[in-house]
């Protein structure tokens, strides 16, 4: 159940953040104060609590890489209280494994649209004949 509802509001901070771009954002590019709190609140109240996490890092980027709006919350260290800000490096484990998966998929499927989704379920020598790929049992 706790599954289910982390995965509901991480869809829902998705969502806030994706219609982003919609709103209106002042002269200097930052995100509006107004959208700020919201965005502020939400995650105090309602992700940070549903989650028990205590700590986050937050950036908003706009496709061309600029940073639209960036904070921390919590602590980075919490025995001597180091706040949480957003020049905060975190450690993103084996996040990089789904990154790696998306893109993946989306060069396939670029590559081979006529295979459509059976293009994951073809062996690379198929895809790429020319390849010098060597076969071994484990």
């Amino acid at each position: 159940m706790a599954r289910i509802i982390l995965q509901i509001l991480s869809f829902c901070v998705l969502g806030l953040l994706l219609s982003l771009p919609q709103l209106s954002v002042s002269q200097n590019q930052n995100i509006d104060p107004a959208i700020q709190g919201k965005i502020h609140d939400f995650i105090q109240n309602v992700y940070l609590p549903a989650t028990k996490t205590s700590t986050l890092g937050l950036s908003i980027v706009k496709n061309d890489g600029e940073v639209l709006y960036s904070t921390g919350y919590g602590y980075a260290d919490q025995e001597i209280f180091i706040p949480n800000g957003n020049q905060t490096q975190f450690l993103i484990g084996s996040t990089t494994k789904s990154f790696t998966s998306v893109i993946v998929i989306k060069v396939l499927s670029e590559k081979f649209p006529d295979l459509g989704e059976k293009v994951l379920d073809t062996p690379i020598k198929k895809l790429i004949p020319s390849a010098n790929l060597i076969y071994s049992k484990r």
